[in-house]
């Protein structure tokens, strides 16, 4: 029965009340009792009736063209934890992760599907909503040869969703079992516009495809509870998952027999009195340091049973490791070179910098076990976890919006120096914090993560932390071409000023220098004659604002604004954004996938705008002197950009 017809009846018997109690004390029971039944009977009726009006609900097991939930194996679904675990269903059902693979739905779906008319690199997308169902016109891209006739049209609905933080992914049905093809185009929300999928990641050129299968081979290991791929071959695909998303049971691990065994209240009253603990479910906050982190690592990783293997089975509260192979860059040549003979000699250097530490997003787990805090030290106390400054539920008493606590589930307080000094007490006082930085207490470069997780990650269309826990490196940074922690910072210093800082503060080693590292600024460097990599870095960094605090913010135009025609995509999204926070920039005309006569041009306003208010000083490591830009040695470096293909697989 529907509310309003619940409503009517209710509405209806309490109107005969009065009625039934005056017959049964005029001692008419009878006449009394069949009132009751009157009322029984519409109820009876009304319900009938909207149920019949109702249109059929279609069974999830009954779909044949998309991946399916079908809790088994124990599973039991996240619906089943909320009566007795409100809050944390509350906290959960509002976190990213639960939205990670959604059923496409007015709910689900951000994208402007208002009758949208998109052009994009040559190619016609048509978006509709008819009801609760959306649509997308688009080229039948499978078996189409570049270059031949136009590939025909065809129509689409959209089935799945990925992604409802920084961009959402679309799936529709291949129409052959469970197979989903990608929407090439994805929403950004960051600019509220649809972007090509090859534009939002670092890309050597930026091409639509149907991803193929993609969503049941790969996306289905990671955006969902207890995914199982069922891929018998490119046409033969049953994927079925227990529930879409990361859900409780994720991280909790089955929960069928928890949800049986404590049916029984008394069970759980005693439990509870006795500070009893329930060995029907896994709780990760009381597993050892290293075992929480294996819950997260399960899909933060990378493994090789990824790519070679069968998607080995794991399940909360086990080891990880001992379950699936975790790749540590450079230290399996074997197996590495297994995986560069399958996916190619540029996959890893791919997902990791020369030297094993991680470069891309989502792979925190690899950088955490490379570090000291998560080594060393004792179970009970000195070992750091990822729940050591994340939490997988908003408490009852932490003040902040549920919104602020969603963007990366940092515990409060986690953003600053008590994420650190909650093992490293001493340095929570001024005089030994201000001893150990050599910077002033309040800030930028007396905040621990500056220094020992510096951004040289990158994804989402930005640099991100790194999860490696180090101290700076001047000759790591060399070798691999990552920048460091200091020149993040000080954009307008050289390598040689940061690796003679660390030296007279802390008595590093100093390395070798070439005469570039001695006269550019690193980040200008990076900018001008990097990999793609290294100039979408720095292209983020040339717009920190913490970095802007510490270097000024009056001479990155020049080294921003050629970033702008770069030929990747992204590099050129990173750097629009970060060219807009300077002055005088903020409200350039510049679309990142515009022509390229309209972008040169903007380049060029862009130039002229800093001509007006450039530094009038002589700033030889930035190529800046009193007559402006240094036109010959900027040429110089430019002409020496490592512009080789590369692909980074965040």
């Amino acid at each position: 029965m529907d509310i309003e017809a619940l409503i009517f009846s209710i509405l209806f018997g309490l109107a005969l009340l009065p009625f039934a109690w005056r017959l049964r004390r005029s001692g008419a029971g009878g006449m009394a009792f069949l009132a009751l039944a009157f009322w029984i009977a519409i109820t009876i009726g009304v319900s009938q009736a909207t149920r019949n009006q109702r249109p059929p609900v279609t069974k999830e097991a009954d779909l044949t063209h998309r991946p399916i939930e079908t809790p088994s194996r124990g599973y039991a679904s996240s619906d089943t934890c909320r009566s007795c675990h409100p809050q944390e269903y509350h906290t959960w059902h509002n976190s990213y992760h639960r939205s990670m693979t959604q059923v496409a739905s007015p709910d689900s779906i951000k994208g402007d599907f208002n009758n949208a008319d998109i052009e994009l690199l040559g190619s016609r997308f048509n978006l509709q909503r008819e009801g609760d169902d959306f649509f997308a016109e688009l080229d039948y891209l499978k078996d189409w040869i570049p270059g031949g006739e136009k590939p025909p049209r065809i129509r689409r609905k959209i089935e799945l969703v990925t992604g409802s933080h920084h961009m959402q992914v679309y799936w529709y049905s291949e129409g052959r079992e469970r197979k989903l093809m990608q929407l090439p185009i994805i929403y950004n929300f960051e600019v509220a516009r649809w972007v090509p999928r090859d534009s939002m990641f670092l890309r050597p050129t930026a091409k639509f495809s149907d991803e193929e299968g993609r969503w049941n081979i790969t996306c289905i290991k990671c955006h969902t509870t207890r995914g199982e791929q069922r891929v018998a071959s490119l046409n033969s695909m049953d994927s079925q998952v227990a529930e879409f998303g990361i859900a409780c049971e994720e991280c909790h691990g089955p929960g069928e027999a928890h949800v049986l065994a404590n049916q029984n209240p008394a069970r759980r009253y005693a439990m509870r009195d006795e500070k009893q603990i329930d060995d029907t479910i896994v709780l990760p906050t009381r597993l050892s340091p290293k075992l929480q982190s294996h819950v997260c690592g399960q899909c933060h990783g990378i493994y090789f049973d990824q790519v070679l293997d069968a998607h080995n089975a794991y399940e909360p509260g086990q080891d990880v490791t001992a379950e699936r192979e975790l790749v540590r860059f450079g230290k399996n040549p074997i197996r590495e070179a297994e995986m560069a003979e399958k996916m190619g000699p540029d996959y890893l250097p791919g997902l990791f910098w020369s030297d094993g530490m991680v470069r891309v997003s989502g792979r925190e787990f690899n950088g955490l076990v490379e570090s000291p805090c998560a080594t060393h030290g004792d179970e009970s106390r000195g070992v750091m976890s990822c729940l050591s400054c994340h939490s997988s539920h908003q408490h009852g008493d932490d003040p902040r919006p549920l919104k602020t606590w969603a963007d990366d589930q940092l515990k409060p307080g986690m953003r600053g120096n008590q994420a650190c000094t909650q093992c490293h007490e001493s340095f929570a006082q001024e005089k030994e914090l201000i001893a150990h930085t050599h910077h002033a207490a309040d800030s930028s470069g007396s905040l621990c993560f500056n220094c020992h997780m510096p951004f040289t990650t990158y994804g989402l269309v930005k640099a991100l932390r790194s999860h490696t826990i180090q101290s700076p490196d001047i000759q790591a940074n060399i070798e691999t071409g990552r920048p460091s922690a200091c020149n993040q910072c000080h954009l307008d210093r050289t390598t040689e000023w940061a690796g003679n800082q660390l030296n007279r503060w802390y008595g590093h080693e100093i390395p070798s220098y070439t005469e570039e590292h001695r006269a550019v600024s690193t980040i200008v460097a990076m900018a001008l004659r990097g990999d793609a990599g290294q100039r979408a870095l720095a292209a983020w960094n040339l717009g920190w604002q913490e970095a802007l605090e510490a270097s000024g913010n009056d001479w990155q135009t020049p080294h921003l604004a050629p970033l702008l025609n770069d030929r990747y995509l992204a590099v050129r999204f990173v750097a629009e954004r970060s060219l807009r926070r300077l002055p005088g920039l903020e409200s350039l005309e510049y679309d990142f996938l515009g022509p390229n006569e309209q972008r040169t041009e903007t380049v060029a306003t862009a130039l002229k705008i800093w001509s007006r208010q450039r530094p009038k000083d002589s700033r030889p490591t930035l190529l800046i002197d009193e007559n402006g830009l240094q036109q010959e040695r900027f040429d110089a470096m430019i002409s020496r950009r490592d512009d080789r293909d590369m692909s980074l697989l965040e």
